[in-house]
């Protein structure tokens, strides 16, 4: 069954496969699995001392769900709900937090920035 809608949220609680059109061109084609992962939530953590955080938080928190962007960034995929026992870990083991907050995207925000938003319309 093909639907198409404006209505990003409804449309995501009933397809399985998405694909987006912006002025009459496919922009992207993903599966339910795909948007999902890419609208996930995350803690971002920014910290001058990256490899002594990402051994804090294997080692204290058993997490291995994260992923480095950069040398000074971490984006873990667990305790969303709960940041604050991110934070009292790495303070614990004297990592200085220079950023912590919970970041991610609903669809709309997603589909917004493979337009290019209000700009493009």
């Amino acid at each position: 069954m093909l639907i198409s809608s404006h209505i990003l949220s409804e449309l995501y609680l009933l397809a399985t496969d998405y694909i987006m059109i912006h002025k009459g061109r496919i922009i992207e084609n993903l599966s339910h699995e795909q948007l999902e992962a890419k609208c996930e939530n995350y803690v971002k953590v920014c910290t001058d001392h990256l490899p002594q955080c990402v051994t804090v938080i294997e080692k204290e928190l058993k997490l291995f769900d994260y992923k480095v962007i950069d040398d000074h960034t971490l984006h873990i995929y667990a305790f969303t709900e709960e940041p604050q026992r991110i934070s009292a870990v790495l303070t614990q083991n004297n990592i200085v937090i220079g950023e912590l907050s919970v970041c991610g995207q609903s669809l709309e925000e997603y589909f917004l920035s493979v337009t290019g938003g209000g700009r493009n319309v």
